[in-house]
């Protein structure tokens, strides 16, 4: 049996050129940082299903490279051919064919959180032989997932791209072509504050949804002051006492109610927020610190690191590179957050 493959249709996370519909309220490079993780979890969704090739249908763009780092080994990269949508999504199909590939299916890479089940559902149903056409419906009456195993160029002609209507215009020609179809569940792409607030809402009350760097930037983005709606609470804090404080830790005690409406008292070590930094030279070394730790009774290789006080995070990590390793950067880039200790 021939290969399956899986075309993501996705763009270089370029300030200003992504997610624009969630600018204001995000600004254009904190759209880009989220853009960037929606691109990174779809790969990661992507590179789930078994013997399947993957690749990045893109639109043409002057600046790649901010595309290319994303991408694992072994994944492609393709320039969407033609003008528009319909052009760029028959062109990717007849470019995987001619691979070899008999069951190729394209998704958006605005679904972060979309299960993989709804994927293997969809090799599935081609596979089977009776279906010849996939669709995944979305909630704004387009689609965020089309499967084929053969050409009818139709599907993708005279329609009106990028409206509500999409999915019924190609379900109607569809039809009009004797086309056997399999719609998949329906899932929602994330192209405005709605959309964004659900995201939210679902990764705060749904452990199943895994979509890791997206989790990782919202956290970020707040971290950044970003304007974002607060994620849902499983487990309510109905008080906090704060047993202990100094400068660098404090030990909190919570009050929760839990899923199971068990009210329990909660203690762990809080810490403010920091800042670590990778201090890379030209020549592609890594300047590391030693410094002696107590707790371990020895010289530790550390990063620059420090508490963020009453400035930004980039003011921070300029002044950590200053104060231990004695030098300025010219390229600071924020690559993302994660908690030190999260129990």
């Amino acid at each position: 049996m021939a290969r399956r493959h899986l075309g993501i249709m996705g763009k270089a996370p370029v300030a200003g050129a992504v997610k624009t519909r969630l600018i204001p309220p995000l600004d254009g490079e904190n759209a880009a940082l989220l853009y960037r993780a929606f691109l990174r979890d779809t790969l990661l969704l992507a590179l789930t299903v078994p013997d399947c090739d993957v690749s990045v249908v893109h639109p043409p763009a002057a600046e790649l490279s901010s595309l290319r780092e994303l991408l694992p080994d072994g994944v492609g990269l393709v320039q969407q051919p033609g003008t528009g949508l319909g052009d760029g999504l028959r062109g990717a199909f007849l470019d995987f064919w001619r691979s070899g590939a008999a069951a190729v299916v394209l998704i958006s890479s605005d679904s972060p959180s979309l299960p993989e089940s709804i994927l293997l559902d969809a090799f599935a149903a081609l596979e089977s032989g009776e279906y010849d056409l996939v669709l995944g419906p979305s909630t704004d009456g387009g689609y965020y997932l089309i499967g084929l195993r053969n050409d009818h160029p139709q599907l993708f002609e005279c329609i009106d791209w990028s409206t509500d209507v999409v999915m019924r215009q190609t379900l109607e020609r569809a039809v009009n072509l004797g086309l056997r179809v399999r719609e998949l569940d329906i899932w929602y792409d994330v192209d405005d504050m709605d959309g964004l607030h659900r995201l939210i809402e679902d990764l705060g009350i749904d452990p199943l949804l895994h979509a890791p760097a997206t989790r990782v930037a919202l956290q970020t983005l707040r971290r950044l002051d970003s304007p974002l709606p607060e994620s849902p609470i499983p487990w309510p804090v109905e008080s906090t006492d704060r047993r202990f404080a100094s400068p660098w830790r404090n030990f909190d005690v919570d009050r929760l109610a839990t899923h199971s409406g068990a009210v329990i008292d909660y203690s762990y070590f809080s810490t403010p927020d920091a800042v670590w930094v990778v201090p890379v030279t030209p020549d592609g070394d890594i300047l590391l610190v030693r410094q002696y730790r107590a707790p371990v009774r020895d010289w530790c290789l550390e990063v620059p690191a420090g508490s963020v006080m009453d400035e930004s995070l980039e003011a921070t990590a300029r002044r950590e590179l200053r104060e231990e390793v004695g030098g300025s950067v010219t390229d600071l880039r924020l690559m993302g957050a994660f908690y030190s200790a999260s129990a």
